[in-house]
């Protein structure tokens, strides 16, 4: 009987060894180095692993490189509870396999997916060469060599996640509170006539209070800056700098409109549509509400989020993930 068992345990093992079929999952630069290691002069084919699957219900492999944020992680917990039985699992770079530099005071980021699903080869160094995937993909090859069919069981289950699909992340910060001053700390001015702005030939800025933002935008665009490349917010802890930053395709130049809030400020996607995302992106991390945007929500964070993480009263604490059932 032992005869029979470990002659099938070979074949099983030796073909599921030799055709992994890995799941395409890459979230940042370690996925640089998973495509090179697909090129030809790495040539991850020689190992039976270049069948890389778009569904999760045909690998049974997943490279998981790169970072994995607070919002990413159900995600991830429900492709791996889709794939095929049974699977493996290897965390590639420093930032999959324990935080990477983020691993310290960062609000974002999964401190290791370990703390999600289980991981059989850690692959750390960022980012690691192609060299080291193949290098772990070998290693799980002998790793699986060794599996029986008569421990099936309590392999399956030991690759079982103890979290729940529907895992939320809870976070308290404390009420957030914005002093009310007058004024505000730049006093930039600029070369086009416009309502409640100072005027000057030499810089390339408007500053004022709001109050003509919409108006000064759209003459902008009238005169050429028809780009809206993005909008940049920074905590001066009594009010916020809105920084809206034009580029005009007919004159090859930028210019900048900054505005200073409080907690409110004008939605300006009825003139850039493309502005949408960067308003979301600032409601979420400063809590600026734009008036007008009737689709404003969280893009980083999730919805039970509390506090908004760039704000400079904003307080980090210990314990960043505590999965519920």
């Amino acid at each position: 009987m032992n005869l029979i068992v470990t002659t099938i345990d070979y074949i099983l093992n030796w073909s599921r060894a030799n055709s992994l079929w890995p799941f395409t999952f890459a979230t940042s630069c370690c996925g640089i180095e998973l495509m090179q290691t697909t090129a030809s002069n790495n040539d991850i084919a020689r190992f039976g692993s270049e069948v890389f699957r778009n569904s999760p219900r045909q690998a049974d492999l997943l490279i998981c490189a790169g970072t994995i944020t607070h919002k990413m992680a159900p995600v991830l917990l429900r492709l791996y509870q889709q794939m095929a039985e049974p699977k493996y699992v290897i965390a590639m770079g420093s930032c999959a396999c324990g935080g990477g530099m983020f691993c310290n005071n960062t609000y974002s980021v999964v401190n290791g997916i370990d703390k999600i699903i289980p991981v059989d080869i850690y692959l750390p160094m960022c980012p690691p060469r192609p060299e080291a995937l193949l290098d772990a993909i070998r290693k799980l090859q002998r790793k699986i060599k060794t599996e029986s069919i008569t421990t099936r069981k309590e392999f399956v289950n030991s690759h079982r996640s103890n979290l729940s699909e529907k895992a939320e992340i809870l976070v308290k910060a404390p009420d957030l509170k914005i002093v009310k001053t007058e004024g505000c700390y730049l006093d930039y001015s600029l070369d086009f006539e416009c309502k409640d702005s100072t005027k000057n030939q030499t810089t390339g800025y408007i500053v004022d209070y709001e109050s003509e933002l919409l108006n000064n935008l759209a003459n902008l665009k009238a005169s050429g800056f028809n780009i809206l490349t993005s909008i940049i917010a920074t905590d001066w802890k009594d009010c916020i700098e809105l920084n809206y930053r034009l580029y005009s395709t007919f004159q090859s130049r930028f210019f900048e409109h900054k505005i200073y809030v409080k907690n409110e400020a004008e939605s300006v996607i009825d003139i850039f549509p493309s502005a949408y995302f960067d308003e979301c992106e600032i409601y979420d991390l400063f809590g600026v509400v734009f008036k007008g945007n009737h689709n404003l929500k969280r893009l980083l964070n999730p919805k039970s989020w509390e506090g908004y993480p760039l704000k400079k009263d904003y307080v980090q604490h210990d314990e960043r993930l505590v999965w519920n059932e």
